[in-house]
Protein backbone atom coordinates (compact mmCIF):
# COMPACT_ATOMS: atom_id res chain seq x y z
CA UNK A 1 0.00 0.00 0.00
CA UNK A 2 1.54 3.12 -1.09
CA UNK A 3 0.89 6.05 1.40
CA UNK A 4 1.87 9.43 1.79
CA UNK A 5 5.56 10.88 3.70
CA UNK A 6 2.93 13.58 4.52
CA UNK A 7 0.30 11.04 6.19
CA UNK A 8 3.30 9.08 8.04
CA UNK A 9 4.80 12.14 9.59
CA UNK A 10 1.55 13.91 11.08
CA UNK A 11 -0.92 11.09 11.27
CA UNK A 12 -4.83 11.96 11.66
CA UNK A 13 -4.09 14.58 13.94
CA UNK A 14 -3.65 16.66 10.75
CA UNK A 15 -6.90 17.09 9.81
CA UNK A 16 -7.91 17.61 13.46
CA UNK A 17 -5.41 20.69 13.42
CA UNK A 18 -6.93 21.75 9.71
CA UNK A 19 -10.14 21.94 11.44
CA UNK A 20 -8.71 23.96 15.12
CA UNK A 21 -7.12 26.22 11.86
CA UNK A 22 -10.52 27.31 10.49
CA UNK A 23 -12.03 27.70 13.68
CA UNK A 24 -9.44 30.09 14.36
CA UNK A 25 -10.24 32.12 11.51
CA UNK A 26 -13.69 32.38 12.17
CA UNK A 27 -12.99 34.08 15.83
CA UNK A 28 -10.55 36.24 13.88
CA UNK A 29 -13.12 37.19 11.32
CA UNK A 30 -15.71 37.65 14.63
CA UNK A 31 -13.09 39.91 15.93
CA UNK A 32 -12.50 41.96 13.19
CA UNK A 33 -15.83 42.18 12.45
CA UNK A 34 -16.25 43.81 16.11
CA UNK A 35 -13.17 46.15 15.11
CA UNK A 36 -15.00 47.24 12.10
CA UNK A 37 -18.52 48.19 14.00
CA UNK A 38 -16.42 49.91 16.67
CA UNK A 39 -14.77 51.68 14.38
CA UNK A 40 -17.44 52.94 12.82
CA UNK A 41 -19.52 54.37 15.59
CA UNK A 42 -16.24 56.16 16.75
CA UNK A 43 -15.78 57.70 13.23
CA UNK A 44 -19.90 58.78 13.61
CA UNK A 45 -18.58 60.72 16.94
CA UNK A 46 -15.49 62.24 14.78
CA UNK A 47 -17.29 63.60 12.14
CA UNK A 48 -17.03 67.34 13.22
CA UNK A 49 -13.60 66.86 13.95
CA UNK A 50 -13.03 65.36 10.29
CA UNK A 51 -15.30 68.54 9.60
CA UNK A 52 -12.75 71.01 10.72
CA UNK A 53 -9.72 69.56 9.49
CA UNK A 54 -11.03 69.59 6.04
CA UNK A 55 -12.08 73.16 6.37
CA UNK A 56 -8.47 73.71 7.71
CA UNK A 57 -7.10 72.44 4.05
CA UNK A 58 -6.99 68.32 4.83
CA UNK A 59 -7.72 66.44 2.15
CA UNK A 60 -10.62 63.43 1.59
CA UNK A 61 -7.96 60.76 0.41
CA UNK A 62 -5.77 62.15 3.74
CA UNK A 63 -8.53 61.49 6.16
CA UNK A 64 -9.64 58.20 4.52
CA UNK A 65 -5.37 57.37 4.57
CA UNK A 66 -5.39 58.35 8.69
CA UNK A 67 -8.13 56.12 9.15
CA UNK A 68 -6.74 53.32 7.21
CA UNK A 69 -3.21 53.95 9.19
CA UNK A 70 -5.40 53.66 12.58
CA UNK A 71 -6.95 50.29 11.56
CA UNK A 72 -3.56 49.15 11.02
CA UNK A 73 -1.79 50.39 14.27
CA UNK A 74 -4.93 48.87 16.11
CA UNK A 75 -4.11 45.37 14.57
CA UNK A 76 -0.19 45.42 14.77
CA UNK A 77 -0.59 46.51 18.65
CA UNK A 78 -3.04 43.28 18.78
CA UNK A 79 -1.07 40.59 17.11
CA UNK A 80 2.18 42.28 19.37
CA UNK A 81 -0.34 41.69 22.52
CA UNK A 82 -1.65 38.22 21.19
CA UNK A 83 2.06 36.82 20.15
CA UNK A 84 3.22 38.01 24.08
CA UNK A 85 0.08 36.22 25.53
CA UNK A 86 0.81 32.89 23.12
CA UNK A 87 4.74 32.83 24.22
CA UNK A 88 4.09 32.33 27.81
CA UNK A 89 0.87 29.77 26.62
CA UNK A 90 3.17 27.94 24.20
CA UNK A 91 4.18 25.08 27.09
CA UNK A 92 0.63 25.17 27.92
CA UNK A 93 -0.91 24.63 24.67
CA UNK A 94 2.56 21.84 23.20
CA UNK A 95 1.07 19.90 27.06
CA UNK A 96 -2.12 19.38 26.11
CA UNK A 97 -1.82 18.15 22.12
CA UNK A 98 -3.25 15.08 20.89
CA UNK A 99 -0.45 12.61 20.30
CA UNK A 100 0.33 11.07 17.19
CA UNK A 101 1.93 14.70 16.47
CA UNK A 102 5.63 14.50 15.67
CA UNK A 103 8.49 16.86 16.87
CA UNK A 104 6.11 18.96 18.82
CA UNK A 105 9.21 20.10 20.98
CA UNK A 106 10.53 21.95 18.31
CA UNK A 107 6.62 24.05 17.89
CA UNK A 108 8.04 27.61 18.81
CA UNK A 109 7.25 31.20 18.48
CA UNK A 110 10.02 32.08 15.06
CA UNK A 111 10.14 34.01 11.66
CA UNK A 112 7.25 32.24 10.19
CA UNK A 113 4.56 32.82 12.82
CA UNK A 114 5.76 36.43 13.54
CA UNK A 115 5.79 36.54 9.67
CA UNK A 116 1.92 35.05 10.02
CA UNK A 117 0.72 37.26 12.52
CA UNK A 118 1.94 40.34 11.45
CA UNK A 119 0.06 39.76 7.52
CA UNK A 120 -2.99 39.13 9.39
CA UNK A 121 -2.34 42.17 11.65
CA UNK A 122 -1.68 43.89 8.54
CA UNK A 123 -4.85 42.67 6.38
CA UNK A 124 -7.33 42.59 9.01
CA UNK A 125 -6.44 46.55 9.73
CA UNK A 126 -6.65 47.58 6.04
CA UNK A 127 -10.03 45.48 5.08
CA UNK A 128 -11.92 46.20 8.19
CA UNK A 129 -10.44 50.01 8.58
CA UNK A 130 -11.23 50.49 4.71
CA UNK A 131 -15.73 51.30 5.52
CA UNK A 132 -14.33 54.24 8.16
CA UNK A 133 -12.39 55.34 5.61
CA UNK A 134 -14.69 55.19 2.54
CA UNK A 135 -17.63 56.62 4.48
CA UNK A 136 -15.07 59.69 6.01
CA UNK A 137 -14.11 59.84 2.24
CA UNK A 138 -17.76 60.65 0.97
CA UNK A 139 -19.52 62.09 4.21
CA UNK A 140 -20.69 65.72 3.73
CA UNK A 141 -18.34 67.12 5.98
CA UNK A 142 -18.93 71.00 5.38
CA UNK A 143 -22.70 70.44 5.55
CA UNK A 144 -21.72 69.35 9.72
CA UNK A 145 -19.95 72.85 9.78
CA UNK A 146 -22.63 74.92 8.43
CA UNK A 147 -24.67 73.20 11.22
CA UNK A 148 -26.22 70.54 9.53
CA UNK A 149 -27.28 67.65 11.70
CA UNK A 150 -26.48 64.29 11.25
CA UNK A 151 -29.23 61.80 11.86
CA UNK A 152 -27.65 58.38 13.25
CA UNK A 153 -24.98 58.89 11.37
CA UNK A 154 -25.72 58.78 7.91
CA UNK A 155 -27.73 56.11 5.98
CA UNK A 156 -24.14 54.84 4.51
CA UNK A 157 -23.20 54.21 7.97
CA UNK A 158 -26.51 53.01 9.20
CA UNK A 159 -26.26 50.51 6.39
CA UNK A 160 -22.43 49.48 7.15
CA UNK A 161 -23.54 48.62 10.65
CA UNK A 162 -26.48 46.79 10.31
CA UNK A 163 -23.95 44.45 7.65
CA UNK A 164 -21.71 44.19 9.93
CA UNK A 165 -23.97 42.96 12.55
CA UNK A 166 -25.66 40.43 10.21
CA UNK A 167 -22.51 39.09 9.25
CA UNK A 168 -20.95 39.18 13.01
CA UNK A 169 -24.06 36.70 13.74
CA UNK A 170 -23.67 34.34 10.67
CA UNK A 171 -19.70 33.96 11.60
CA UNK A 172 -20.60 33.20 14.96
CA UNK A 173 -23.20 31.17 14.25
CA UNK A 174 -21.25 28.90 11.33
CA UNK A 175 -18.61 28.31 13.90
CA UNK A 176 -20.92 27.30 17.34
CA UNK A 177 -22.61 24.70 14.49
CA UNK A 178 -19.03 23.49 14.30
CA UNK A 179 -18.40 23.67 18.16
CA UNK A 180 -21.87 22.07 18.75
CA UNK A 181 -21.12 19.05 16.40
CA UNK A 182 -17.82 18.50 17.95
CA UNK A 183 -18.88 18.87 21.69
CA UNK A 184 -21.34 16.26 20.67
CA UNK A 185 -19.29 13.83 19.25
CA UNK A 186 -16.89 13.58 22.01
CA UNK A 187 -20.22 12.91 24.26
CA UNK A 188 -21.25 10.20 22.10
CA UNK A 189 -18.06 8.21 21.88
CA UNK A 190 -17.51 8.97 26.04
CA UNK A 191 -20.87 7.09 26.46
CA UNK A 192 -21.49 5.05 23.72
CA UNK A 193 -21.92 1.19 25.09
CA UNK A 194 -18.56 -0.30 23.68
CA UNK A 195 -20.06 -3.55 25.45
CA UNK A 196 -17.41 -3.80 28.22
CA UNK A 197 -16.54 -1.80 31.52
CA UNK A 198 -13.51 0.09 31.19
CA UNK A 199 -13.62 1.45 34.92
CA UNK A 200 -11.77 0.03 37.15
CA UNK A 201 -9.38 -2.16 35.40
CA UNK A 202 -5.70 -2.94 35.42
CA UNK A 203 -3.45 -4.60 32.83
CA UNK A 204 0.33 -6.40 33.47
CA UNK A 205 2.29 -7.90 31.47
CA UNK A 206 4.19 -11.22 32.86
CA UNK A 207 6.79 -13.23 31.28
CA UNK A 208 8.51 -16.66 33.02
CA UNK A 209 11.10 -18.71 31.64
CA UNK A 210 10.33 -22.19 30.61
CA UNK A 211 14.43 -23.08 30.19
CA UNK A 212 14.98 -26.16 31.50
CA UNK A 213 11.73 -27.44 31.23
CA UNK A 214 10.86 -30.42 28.48
CA UNK A 215 8.46 -29.63 26.16
CA UNK A 216 6.35 -32.27 27.06
CA UNK A 217 5.66 -30.62 30.71
CA UNK A 218 5.19 -27.07 29.05
CA UNK A 219 1.19 -27.08 28.98
CA UNK A 220 1.43 -28.24 32.44
CA UNK A 221 3.66 -25.74 33.30
CA UNK A 222 2.14 -22.77 32.11
CA UNK A 223 -1.29 -24.20 33.51
CA UNK A 224 0.44 -24.39 37.21
CA UNK A 225 1.64 -20.75 36.91
CA UNK A 226 -1.81 -19.13 36.01
CA UNK A 227 -3.29 -21.04 38.77
CA UNK A 228 -0.73 -19.91 40.96
CA UNK A 229 -1.18 -16.19 39.54
CA UNK A 230 -4.83 -16.40 39.58
CA UNK A 231 -4.80 -17.56 43.45
CA UNK A 232 -2.35 -14.97 44.80
CA UNK A 233 -3.77 -12.22 42.77
CA UNK A 234 -7.40 -12.44 43.95
CA UNK A 235 -6.75 -12.98 47.64
CA UNK A 236 -5.22 -9.49 47.50
CA UNK A 237 -7.96 -7.41 49.58
CA UNK A 238 -9.74 -5.06 46.66
CA UNK A 239 -9.82 -7.49 43.82
CA UNK A 240 -12.96 -8.46 42.27
CA UNK A 241 -11.66 -10.70 40.31
CA UNK A 242 -8.52 -11.76 37.69
CA UNK A 243 -7.61 -13.86 34.45
CA UNK A 244 -5.49 -13.94 32.22
CA UNK A 245 -5.52 -13.56 28.23
CA UNK A 246 -2.96 -15.57 26.81
CA UNK A 247 -2.39 -13.07 23.48
CA UNK A 248 -2.78 -9.74 25.05
CA UNK A 249 -5.54 -9.52 22.72
CA UNK A 250 -8.32 -7.12 23.70
CA UNK A 251 -10.44 -4.25 23.53
CA UNK A 252 -8.08 -1.06 24.02
CA UNK A 253 -5.42 -3.24 23.96
CA UNK A 254 -3.99 -2.09 20.05
CA UNK A 255 -3.23 -5.50 19.68
CA UNK A 256 -5.01 -8.00 17.31
CA UNK A 257 -4.58 -11.73 16.87
CA UNK A 258 -6.51 -13.55 13.93
CA UNK A 259 -7.08 -17.34 13.92
CA UNK A 260 -8.82 -19.28 11.11
CA UNK A 261 -11.80 -20.91 11.91
CA UNK A 262 -14.38 -22.59 9.33
CA UNK A 263 -17.38 -24.60 9.63
CA UNK A 264 -17.20 -28.22 8.40
CA UNK A 265 -19.12 -29.17 5.25
CA UNK A 266 -18.97 -25.19 3.87
CA UNK A 267 -15.94 -23.79 1.31
CA UNK A 268 -13.08 -22.24 2.81
CA UNK A 269 -13.02 -18.10 2.08
CA UNK A 270 -10.62 -15.11 3.03
CA UNK A 271 -13.26 -14.15 5.32
CA UNK A 272 -12.48 -17.31 7.91
CA UNK A 273 -10.15 -15.53 9.75
CA UNK A 274 -11.72 -14.13 13.09
CA UNK A 275 -9.92 -12.31 15.86
CA UNK A 276 -9.37 -14.29 18.69
CA UNK A 277 -8.21 -14.11 22.51
CA UNK A 278 -7.02 -17.28 24.66
CA UNK A 279 -8.28 -16.47 27.81
CA UNK A 280 -8.94 -17.76 31.39
CA UNK A 281 -12.55 -18.55 32.52
CA UNK A 282 -13.00 -15.23 34.68
CA UNK A 283 -11.65 -13.13 31.88
CA UNK A 284 -15.54 -12.13 31.00
CA UNK A 285 -16.31 -10.77 34.79
CA UNK A 286 -13.24 -9.08 34.72
CA UNK A 287 -13.74 -7.04 31.40
CA UNK A 288 -17.66 -6.79 32.09
CA UNK A 289 -19.02 -8.49 29.04
CA UNK A 290 -22.54 -9.75 28.33
CA UNK A 291 -23.40 -13.13 27.63
CA UNK A 292 -26.45 -13.14 24.91
CA UNK A 293 -26.63 -17.13 24.86
CA UNK A 294 -25.75 -20.06 26.18
CA UNK A 295 -22.73 -20.19 29.37
CA UNK A 296 -19.36 -18.94 29.84
CA UNK A 297 -16.03 -20.81 29.80
CA UNK A 298 -15.75 -22.71 32.84
CA UNK A 299 -12.81 -24.23 35.13
CA UNK A 300 -13.58 -27.17 33.98
CA UNK A 301 -12.49 -26.60 30.23
CA UNK A 302 -9.70 -28.47 30.66
CA UNK A 303 -6.88 -29.68 28.15
CA UNK A 304 -8.71 -33.49 28.91
CA UNK A 305 -12.44 -31.80 28.27
CA UNK A 306 -14.01 -31.56 24.95
CA UNK A 307 -12.68 -28.79 23.31
CA UNK A 308 -14.98 -25.38 23.01
CA UNK A 309 -14.79 -21.72 22.53
CA UNK A 310 -17.26 -18.65 22.44
CA UNK A 311 -18.40 -16.54 19.93
CA UNK A 312 -19.40 -12.81 19.68
CA UNK A 313 -22.82 -12.09 18.20
CA UNK A 314 -20.87 -10.67 15.00
CA UNK A 315 -18.89 -13.94 14.27
CA UNK A 316 -22.66 -16.12 14.84
CA UNK A 317 -24.16 -14.39 12.60
CA UNK A 318 -21.32 -14.74 10.05
CA UNK A 319 -21.16 -17.99 10.76
CA UNK A 320 -24.50 -19.32 11.25
CA UNK A 321 -26.71 -16.81 9.21
CA UNK A 322 -29.80 -18.67 9.40
CA UNK A 323 -29.61 -20.90 12.12
CA UNK A 324 -28.67 -20.77 16.27
CA UNK A 325 -24.64 -21.09 17.01
CA UNK A 326 -24.91 -22.82 20.41
CA UNK A 327 -24.00 -26.27 19.64
CA UNK A 328 -23.18 -25.50 16.52
CA UNK A 329 -19.04 -27.28 16.04
CA UNK A 330 -16.69 -25.76 14.07
CA UNK A 331 -13.43 -26.66 13.04
CA UNK A 332 -10.51 -25.22 15.08
CA UNK A 333 -7.45 -26.71 15.90
CA UNK A 334 -9.89 -29.94 15.12
CA UNK A 335 -13.75 -30.18 15.58
CA UNK A 336 -14.57 -27.37 18.48
CA UNK A 337 -18.06 -27.11 19.90
CA UNK A 338 -19.72 -23.03 20.09
CA UNK A 339 -21.34 -23.21 24.05
CA UNK A 340 -21.79 -19.52 24.55
CA UNK A 341 -22.42 -16.42 22.16
CA UNK A 342 -21.25 -12.62 23.80
CA UNK A 343 -22.11 -9.29 23.03
CA UNK A 344 -19.36 -7.99 20.57
CA UNK A 345 -17.22 -5.28 22.09
CA UNK A 346 -15.38 -2.65 20.01
CA UNK A 347 -12.63 0.19 20.55
CA UNK A 348 -14.23 3.96 20.68
CA UNK A 349 -15.47 4.90 17.03
CA UNK A 350 -15.21 1.28 15.15
CA UNK A 351 -17.63 -1.79 14.15
CA UNK A 352 -17.84 -4.68 15.91
CA UNK A 353 -15.17 -7.22 14.15
CA UNK A 354 -16.18 -11.22 14.76
CA UNK A 355 -14.26 -12.90 17.25
CA UNK A 356 -13.92 -16.18 19.02
CA UNK A 357 -12.64 -17.35 22.49
CA UNK A 358 -10.55 -20.02 23.99
CA UNK A 359 -10.05 -21.60 26.87
CA UNK A 360 -6.52 -20.95 27.52
CA UNK A 361 -6.06 -24.92 29.08
CA UNK A 362 -7.33 -25.95 25.52
CA UNK A 363 -4.07 -24.38 23.79
CA UNK A 364 -0.60 -25.11 23.72
CA UNK A 365 1.68 -22.95 25.78
CA UNK A 366 2.63 -19.26 24.03
CA UNK A 367 6.26 -18.98 24.19
CA UNK A 368 8.30 -15.95 22.79
CA UNK A 369 10.58 -17.46 19.72
CA UNK A 370 14.03 -17.92 20.30
CA UNK A 371 13.73 -16.79 24.34
CA UNK A 372 11.88 -19.79 25.80
CA UNK A 373 9.79 -16.79 27.85
CA UNK A 374 6.31 -17.72 28.70
CA UNK A 375 4.30 -14.56 28.51
CA UNK A 376 0.97 -13.22 29.01
CA UNK A 377 -1.35 -10.30 29.95
CA UNK A 378 -2.77 -10.44 33.47
CA UNK A 379 -5.98 -8.33 34.27
CA UNK A 380 -7.12 -7.29 37.11
CA UNK A 381 -10.92 -5.87 38.16
CA UNK A 382 -10.75 -4.09 41.68
CA UNK A 383 -13.24 -2.61 43.96
CA UNK A 384 -11.91 0.72 43.64
CA UNK A 385 -9.04 2.68 41.93
CA UNK A 386 -6.83 -0.19 40.45
CA UNK A 387 -3.91 1.84 40.81
CA UNK A 388 -3.74 1.31 44.70
CA UNK A 389 -3.23 -2.11 44.37
CA UNK A 390 -0.89 -1.73 41.16
CA UNK A 391 2.14 -2.58 43.13
CA UNK A 392 0.69 -5.36 45.24
CA UNK A 393 -0.02 -6.79 41.76
CA UNK A 394 3.06 -6.47 40.73
CA UNK A 395 4.21 -8.17 43.58
CA UNK A 396 2.49 -11.00 43.46
CA UNK A 397 3.42 -11.46 39.51
CA UNK A 398 7.38 -10.78 40.47
CA UNK A 399 7.20 -13.45 42.78
CA UNK A 400 5.37 -16.09 40.69
CA UNK A 401 6.61 -15.37 37.16
CA UNK A 402 10.52 -14.61 39.14
CA UNK A 403 10.88 -11.90 36.91
CA UNK A 404 10.31 -8.22 36.62
CA UNK A 405 6.73 -7.63 35.56
CA UNK A 406 5.80 -4.83 33.10
CA UNK A 407 4.01 -1.50 33.87
CA UNK A 408 0.58 -1.61 34.82
CA UNK A 409 -1.90 -0.28 31.82
CA UNK A 410 -5.11 0.70 32.74
CA UNK A 411 -8.56 0.58 31.16
CA UNK A 412 -9.66 3.57 31.41
CA UNK A 413 -6.33 5.43 30.78
CA UNK A 414 -6.70 3.47 27.60
CA UNK A 415 -10.01 4.45 26.69
CA UNK A 416 -8.81 8.25 27.14
CA UNK A 417 -5.73 8.17 24.91
CA UNK A 418 -7.96 6.46 22.44
CA UNK A 419 -10.55 9.38 22.61
CA UNK A 420 -7.91 12.37 23.40
CA UNK A 421 -7.53 13.49 20.19
CA UNK A 422 -11.27 13.95 20.07
CA UNK A 423 -11.54 15.37 23.43
CA UNK A 424 -8.47 17.74 22.47
CA UNK A 425 -10.29 19.13 19.70
CA UNK A 426 -13.73 19.38 21.34
CA UNK A 427 -12.31 21.72 24.18
CA UNK A 428 -10.65 23.94 21.82
CA UNK A 429 -13.49 24.41 19.62
CA UNK A 430 -15.43 24.76 22.82
CA UNK A 431 -13.23 27.34 23.61
CA UNK A 432 -13.42 28.96 20.33
CA UNK A 433 -17.30 28.97 20.21
CA UNK A 434 -17.67 30.56 24.19
CA UNK A 435 -15.20 33.06 22.84
CA UNK A 436 -17.14 33.87 19.81
CA UNK A 437 -20.43 34.08 21.42
CA UNK A 438 -18.92 36.62 23.71
CA UNK A 439 -17.26 38.83 21.41
CA UNK A 440 -20.86 38.33 19.46
CA UNK A 441 -23.11 39.55 22.37
CA UNK A 442 -20.57 42.08 22.74
CA UNK A 443 -20.75 43.45 18.94
CA UNK A 444 -24.87 43.47 19.45
CA UNK A 445 -24.51 45.61 22.50
CA UNK A 446 -21.84 48.00 21.08
CA UNK A 447 -24.26 48.58 17.63
CA UNK A 448 -27.53 49.08 19.40
CA UNK A 449 -26.01 51.47 22.23
CA UNK A 450 -24.66 53.64 19.52
CA UNK A 451 -27.97 53.48 17.31
CA UNK A 452 -29.54 54.27 20.32
CA UNK A 453 -27.19 57.07 21.41
CA UNK A 454 -28.02 58.62 17.99
CA UNK A 455 -31.10 58.98 17.81
CA UNK A 456 -32.24 60.03 21.17
CA UNK A 457 -33.65 63.28 20.10
CA UNK A 458 -35.87 60.67 17.48
CA UNK A 459 -36.42 58.81 20.26
CA UNK A 460 -37.45 61.57 22.90
CA UNK A 461 -39.73 62.83 20.01
CA UNK A 462 -41.97 59.90 19.62
CA UNK A 463 -42.19 59.19 23.58
CA UNK A 464 -43.02 63.16 23.85
CA UNK A 465 -46.07 62.30 21.28
CA UNK A 466 -47.68 59.26 23.22
CA UNK A 467 -45.43 56.62 22.44
CA UNK A 468 -45.10 54.21 25.17
CA UNK A 469 -41.57 52.80 26.68
CA UNK A 470 -42.48 49.37 26.09
CA UNK A 471 -43.17 49.94 22.41
CA UNK A 472 -40.01 52.02 21.85
CA UNK A 473 -38.12 49.24 23.32
CA UNK A 474 -39.69 46.59 21.10
CA UNK A 475 -38.67 48.93 18.56
CA UNK A 476 -34.69 48.67 19.80
CA UNK A 477 -35.10 45.21 20.60
CA UNK A 478 -36.45 44.45 16.81
CA UNK A 479 -34.02 46.84 15.01
CA UNK A 480 -31.34 44.72 16.46
CA UNK A 481 -33.13 41.22 16.26
CA UNK A 482 -33.63 41.31 12.39
CA UNK A 483 -30.38 42.07 11.64
CA UNK A 484 -29.39 39.17 14.54
CA UNK A 485 -31.42 36.48 12.69
CA UNK A 486 -30.62 37.74 8.81
CA UNK A 487 -27.35 36.67 10.33
CA UNK A 488 -28.28 33.31 12.03
CA UNK A 489 -29.86 32.28 8.58
CA UNK A 490 -26.60 32.89 6.61
CA UNK A 491 -24.76 31.12 9.29
CA UNK A 492 -26.76 27.98 9.33
CA UNK A 493 -27.11 28.45 5.71
CA UNK A 494 -23.16 28.33 5.54
CA UNK A 495 -22.81 25.71 8.18
CA UNK A 496 -24.78 23.46 5.38
CA UNK A 497 -22.94 24.31 3.12
CA UNK A 498 -19.95 23.12 4.93
CA UNK A 499 -21.73 19.92 6.41
CA UNK A 500 -19.33 17.77 4.05
CA UNK A 501 -16.39 19.13 4.78
CA UNK A 502 -17.39 18.01 8.75
CA UNK A 503 -18.41 14.73 7.76
CA UNK A 504 -15.48 12.93 8.44
CA UNK A 505 -14.87 14.40 12.26
CA UNK A 506 -18.49 13.45 13.65
CA UNK A 507 -19.27 10.75 15.09
CA UNK A 508 -22.94 9.09 15.90
CA UNK A 509 -24.50 12.15 14.64
CA UNK A 510 -25.56 13.93 11.04
CA UNK A 511 -23.11 17.24 9.73
CA UNK A 512 -26.46 18.48 8.90
CA UNK A 513 -28.41 16.81 12.13
CA UNK A 514 -31.30 19.81 12.21
CA UNK A 515 -31.80 19.86 16.25
CA UNK A 516 -27.99 21.06 16.57
CA UNK A 517 -29.35 23.99 13.91
CA UNK A 518 -32.26 24.81 15.83
CA UNK A 519 -30.31 24.56 19.54
CA UNK A 520 -27.47 27.32 17.50
CA UNK A 521 -30.16 29.19 15.98
CA UNK A 522 -32.25 29.02 19.91
CA UNK A 523 -28.82 30.36 21.88
CA UNK A 524 -27.81 32.99 19.43
CA UNK A 525 -30.95 34.16 19.48
CA UNK A 526 -31.21 34.48 23.37
CA UNK A 527 -27.57 35.41 22.92
CA UNK A 528 -28.75 38.75 20.39
CA UNK A 529 -31.86 39.58 22.93
CA UNK A 530 -29.67 39.48 25.50
CA UNK A 531 -26.96 41.94 23.90
CA UNK A 532 -29.55 44.35 22.90
CA UNK A 533 -31.41 44.25 25.93
CA UNK A 534 -29.75 47.21 27.71
CA UNK A 535 -29.51 49.37 25.13
CA UNK A 536 -33.08 48.69 24.56
CA UNK A 537 -33.91 49.46 28.35
CA UNK A 538 -31.99 52.64 28.39
CA UNK A 539 -34.17 53.93 25.41
CA UNK A 540 -37.23 52.82 26.99
CA UNK A 541 -36.39 54.93 29.85
CA UNK A 542 -35.14 58.32 28.55
CA UNK A 543 -36.62 61.22 29.38
CA UNK A 544 -38.95 62.77 26.76
CA UNK A 545 -37.97 66.15 27.80
CA UNK A 546 -34.07 66.14 28.60
CA UNK A 547 -33.90 63.76 24.85
CA UNK A 548 -35.56 66.65 23.26
CA UNK A 549 -33.00 68.97 24.70
CA UNK A 550 -30.36 67.03 23.43
CA UNK A 551 -27.58 69.14 21.34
Amino acid sequence: MVEALEDQVVGPAGRWLVLVLGAVAFVLLVACVNVGILQLARSASRVAEFATREALGASRAGLATGLLLEGVILGVLSAASGLLLARFGLDVCRSNLPPGLTRTSTIAIDARVLVTGAGAALVSGLVFGSAPAWLAARSDLLGVMKGARLVIGDRRRDRWLRAFLALDAAFVCTLLVATTLMVTSFVLVSTADLGFERQNVMMVNYGRSLNGVAEVDRPAAAAALRADLLNRVTSLPGVVAAAISIDGAGPLSGASVRYGLTVPGTAATDDDTFEGAIVTPDYFRVMGMRLVSGRLLQPSDGADAPHVMLLNDVAARRLFPTGDALGQVVTFRGPTTVVGVLHGVHDPEADVRPAMFIPADQEPPHVVPGRDLLHGVLLVRTREDPRRLSAAVRDAVRAVAGSEPGSPRFLDDLFRRATVTRRFNAGVMSIFGVIAIGIGAIGVYGTMAFFVAQRVRAIGLRMAIGAPPARVMRSVLGEAMTRVCAGIGAGLVGAWACSRALASFVFGIGPSDPRVYAGVAALLTVVGLAGAYLPARRAARLDPIAALREP
